[in-house]
């Protein structure tokens, strides 16, 4: 459940979730929005033929709308803090997602609330960057279509913001799911088909989510900050792609250009980070995120600034 939920592992369900979901979480939540996309998850579920009797009843999303911290006040007294304030309104059904999983004994032990609140972390980012790649799948689609149309300098623009943002979010996914998600989790099931203690694979399990949180940048400000400004960044080129399939007017192209200034200077912030740990080793895991991002050397030499 772990891995093929909260760290995305059954992505053929996911992408079908996103695809019937993101109408309804574009917008600010609301007191009936839960209701929904749960319908919309099993919905997805049975679009991808996954129909575990036993599985899907354990599994909930849940929205935390404006409002509800009233409800679930004595349910927040009990779980850990979060970083957001609850009088603070999420800006859209996304931003408020989260996934729930009823523990059944002896798996408690393992999964606190704390722990589960850990992994829904971890799930919200993974979410967010698998929602981005996809986003920017649906531009290039649109894009295509009107390849054969008479083009403009915008348009070349857009082309070319288009596939450094797809480059971007393409190597930072799979940096995650491969050099991430199926290392560590391959290392935790020798770990755990290695012992018959509970205390080790408890141990195991520790270090396991620990390596999570660190190797997804999670724990390190600096970088979570910088890829979540490239995800809200690459979020605005879609929608102003989407709602904008001819030419750009005026106030487009006003728009676009602060977008290929945006992504520029925080594509600029990410390298530097990354190289500035590039001759020491300080952090191995951006180095790696590195490596991906720069295996052709392309990023150094456009001077480590992308969209340009």
């Amino acid at each position: 459940i772990i891995k093929d939920f909260y760290l995305l592992g059954r992505g053929e369900l996911f992408q079908a979730f996103i695809d019937t979901a993101q109408h309804m979480l574009k917008t600010p939540p609301t007191a009936v929005t839960e209701h929904d996309v749960n319908v919309a998850f099993q919905q997805s579920a049975h679009k991808v033929l996954l129909d575990d009797d036993n599985l899907l009843p354990l599994l909930h999303l849940t929205i935390e709308y404006h409002g509800k911290e009233h409800k679930d006040a004595t349910q927040a007294r009990e779980g850990p803090s979060r970083e957001t304030s609850p009088r603070e309104a999420p800006a859209s059904g996304w931003a408020a997602l989260g996934l729930s999983y009823k523990v059944q004994w002896p798996l408690h032990i393992l999964f606190t609330p704390a722990v589960l609140e850990k992994y829904n972390v971890v799930f919200k980012y993974l979410l967010s960057v698998r929602r981005v790649q996809a986003e920017l799948q649906h531009c290039w689609a649109l894009q295509m279509q009107r390849k054969h149309l008479k083009s403009n300098q915008t348009d070349a623009v857009k082309w070319r913001l288009r596939n450094h943002m797809a480059f971007l979010v393409d190597n930072l996914q799979y940096y995650l799911q491969v050099d991430v998600l199926e290392s560590q989790f391959s290392q935790l099931l020798h770990q755990i088909n290695s012992t018959r203690d509970f205390e080790s694979i408890r141990l195991a399990h520790d270090h396991f989510l620990s390596n999570l949180l660190a190797q997804s940048f999670i724990l390190l400000k600096p970088v979570f900050h910088c890829l979540n400004e490239i995800l809200d960044l690459c979020h605005s080129f879609c929608s102003l792609v989407s709602q904008n399939l001819g030419p750009l007017d005026e106030r487009g192209a006003a728009q676009l250009s602060i977008l290929v200034k945006g992504f520029s200077r925080q594509s600029s912030l990410l390298f530097k980070i990354l190289s500035s740990v590039r001759n020491h080793q300080i952090n191995s895991d951006l180095a790696q995120l590195l490596l991906r991002l720069d295996y052709n050397k392309y990023y150094t030499q456009a001077g480590g600034t992308l969209g340009r």
